[in-house]
């Protein structure tokens, strides 16, 4: 990663000589991937915390055949005085069970993510969770849209809001197009009147 490929046994390879720092990102937590999708029970909520930090390996433990001496060389070094800090990860987790029902401030917010709990909360009439704040359907399109047509929210997210809009049905723009997403799970959809649904 960080935009340079290491010389390898097979062949050569890109060096690093602008120093931009040649890395491998090894990622664990509650998701199959960063993409962290994963079932979660009705009205209920998954907290997690994530950290990162650097280390430097030794290439024959980190490569080694056996699986198991790479995860325990990852193992003791966490537990050494670089990793992390029990104390302190404890510390951090008491802090974050205290405020995650806090509301950030929009000011605070960096970055905004999916519409789709928006869409949910104007679906449902109620929050999901009383720490999380989501865009309304109508924001995420403004936004998506300030930031280029090329954006995939816009058409993604169009139908459903047009299901919760005044009209309560699709545009004729929306149904001359194909069907972007759909539903397959008839209790996730029974409030959107089954349209859009696989039955």
């Amino acid at each position: 990663m960080a935009g340079a490929t290491p010389t390898t046994a097979d062949g050569p390879g890109e060096t690093d000589e602008e120093g931009t720092g040649l890395y491998l990102e090894a990622q664990t937590g509650v998701a199959p991937s960063q993409s962290h999708v994963f079932p979660l029970p009705k009205n209920q909520s998954v907290e997690w915390t994530e950290w990162f930090r650097a280390f430097q390996a030794d290439p024959a433990e980190i490569h080694a055949k056996d699986y198991g001496k790479a995860l325990g060389t990852v193992e003791d070094w966490l537990s050494s005085e670089q990793g992390m800090d029990k104390a302190h990860y404890e510390e951090m987790e008491a802090f974050f069970d205290a405020h995650s029902a806090d509301a950030p401030q929009p000011g605070n917010i960096l970055t905004h993510g999916l519409p789709w709990g928006g869409l949910h909360e104007k679906l449902t009439g109620r929050k999901l969770a009383p720490g999380v704040v989501f865009d309304t359907p109508e924001q995420s399109l403004a936004a998506a849209r300030a930031e280029g047509a090329a954006s995939l929210v816009p058409a993604a997210l169009q139908p459903w809001a047009e299901l919760l809009g005044p009209a309560g049905t699709f545009s004729n723009a929306t149904l001359g197009r194909l069907p972007g997403s759909f539903q397959v799970n008839m209790t996730a959809c029974e409030p959107l009147f089954s349209l859009g649904c696989s039955h």
